[in-house]
């Protein structure tokens, strides 16, 4: 940032003032106020027009430098003149030196929580310049309707701000960590929670980034499937439990259930004012809107109608309004019961037992004569 005054220190009035600035190599125009009438890569010129004695006008100069060209010694000259060929120059000469480059960025767990739901934040932080960052701290301040709960990698709680003491970071350096919150639960749904994460250092500019949570009453579905029974043969009968609960603070609305059976299982029963498929391979109910903190039980008999080979995935889907599909599943496996196989017998085995079958009748013949 260069500040160029002009002002017009002899008797007379300087008609025709022009201030022209030529930039040295590595050094691109990046503003001024006011405006330069003339811009032409390093060549500058403002038209400043009479200048009355004693007058003065300012001007804010902004220029960049080439990182990678850094250090280097910068010859900056300017020249004022007017018509009546009065001229002036000045040179200044500055060194630029190298700096760090500061970068944060902080991140939510998800973008949506409710009301008395604990946050996670991820704080990231780096140095992309090209010399170390000495005295480097980083801080996030939790929002409005949150207390802080604990971080990691020594972050302390300090004056209403997390507080992590970095220290020396050096050149491509980087490091990371957490902070949980806990909103309470008297935020109203719809608040939207603003947290702020900065970094500092010496001889660097700060950087900080924002991130926001929506605070909404929303639901949360826990869904379970079991059966009585863990193996079945033809014939028997199993009962599948389907569990379900809200354990957010929003309501489940549009709420259905689909039991859909695997080949080898047929439903005969079903509760709840469930509707089997005349086939019997699938359940479905149509349930009401499920409040917070309710919970509920279906259930379905179902037959085996074919011997289980192996182990079979029973799957129920509940869908609504509000949350994605859920699913949940049971398995059963065939029963362990063994058939009972006949025993080979062999022409020696066939002898034997004409041989006591003709016995038998002999005695039997005789018992009946005497």
């Amino acid at each position: 940032n260069y500040h160029i005054i002009v002002k017009n220190v002899g008797t007379l009035v300087a008609p025709g003032v022009t201030l022209v600035d030529t930039l040295p190599d590595g050094v691109t125009y990046k503003s001024a106020s006011p405006a330069a009438d003339i811009v032409n890569n390093q060549f500058l010129s403002w038209d400043l027009g009479n200048m009355t004695v004693g007058s003065a006008i300012g001007i804010d100069l902004v220029v960049g430098t080439e990182p990678n060209a850094l250090p280097q010694t910068l010859n900056n000259l300017a020249q004022v003149s007017d018509l009546l060929l009065n001229t002036d120059v000045t040179d200044w000469q500055t060194v630029e030196r190298a700096s760090p480059t500061l970068d944060i960025t902080i991140t939510p767990d998800q973008s949506t929580h409710q009301p008395g739901s604990a946050v996670v934040y991820t704080v990231n932080w780096a140095n992309t310049g090209r010399v170390a960052a000495t005295a480097t701290v980083v801080k996030a301040t939790p929002p409005a309707g949150t207390t802080f709960s604990s971080a990691t990698n020594a972050g302390q709680l300090q004056n209403g701000e997390v507080v992590w003491s970095v220290g020396d970071l050096f050149k491509d350096g980087s490091g990371q960590a957490t902070f949980t919150i806990k909103v309470a639960a008297n935020v109203a749904s719809g608040t939207r929670l603003n947290n702020t994460a900065g970094i500092t250092a010496d001889q660097a500019l700060p950087d900080s980034d924002d991130a926001a949570v929506e605070v909404a009453n929303v639901p949360i579905l826990l869904l379970a499937k079991s059966a009585d029974r863990t193996a079945a043969a033809v014939g028997d009968t199993v009962t599948f439990t389907v569990s379900y609960r809200n354990s957010g603070n929003g309501l489940l609305t549009g709420v259905t259930v689909a039991d859909t059976l695997p080949a080898g299982l047929e439903a005969t029963a079903a509760s709840d004012g469930g509707t089997i498929s005349t086939d019997g391979t699938t359940v479905t109910w149509a349930l009401a809107d499920i409040a917070a903190g309710e919970e509920g039980i279906l259930t379905v008999d179902v037959t085996v109608t074919q011997t289980l080979t192996d182990e079979v995935v029973n799957r129920v889907t509940l869908s609504s309004n509000e949350l994605p599909d859920e699913t949940a599943s049971a398995t059963l496996g065939a029963s362990a019961t063994k058939p009972v196989l006949p025993v080979p017998i062999d022409a020696g085995w066939l002898w034997l037992l004409s041989g006591l079958m003709a016995g038998w009748v002999l005695l039997r013949g005789r018992s009946q004569l005497a």
